[in-house]
């Protein structure tokens, strides 16, 4: 994934759309300090 300005929101959304589950994306928003 290229480095973008995201919001907390939006990249869940994008994990979301890449495959991953709810909460596999919130782990990841979390494990990089969201």
């Amino acid at each position: 994934m290229d480095l973008l300005a995201l919001s907390r929101d939006e990249l869940l959304s994008q994990l979301e759309y890449e495959g991953f589950t709810t909460e596999q994306a919130l782990y990841g928003v979390a494990a990089v300090g969201y």
